[in-house]
């Protein structure tokens, strides 16, 4: 079998053997830039603490995960869950404002202090 026939000698345009360049592949470096968002850990905390604990659990919770979306760089879980936390910090905050005003209510209305 020739060795024209089978693909090797082939020449270029200018008349000069060509020479088949094969390359091994290399890890390609990436880095993955932290999505921005709106963190609703300290609300989530602070709602958590001083209004109402068995929402604002969640409401943590939450605010975890949309940080660690973020920072995986995954910007559809970063919004969800984000706006997932910020509508669990609103409802313990009114959860707890309108407990603590009952409570005052009560107490007022009742005349014990």
């Amino acid at each position: 079998m020739s060795t024209e026939a089978a693909g090797y000698d082939q020449k270029t345009p200018h008349g000069q053997p060509a020479v088949a360049v094969v390359t091994q592949p290399v890890p390609l470096t990436a880095v993955i830039a932290p999505v921005p968002h709106q963190n609703w850990m300290v609300p989530a905390v602070l709602t958590c603490i001083f209004c109402f604990w068995p929402i604002g659990i969640f409401s943590i919770i939450y605010a975890s995960k949309a940080n660690s979306a973020a920072a995986r760089g995954d910007g559809v879980e970063t919004e969800l869950y984000s706006s997932r936390a910020r509508n669990l910090v609103i409802i313990t905050l009114l959860v707890g404002l309108i407990i603590i005003s009952i409570s005052i209510i009560v107490r007022t209305t009742s005349g014990t202090y």
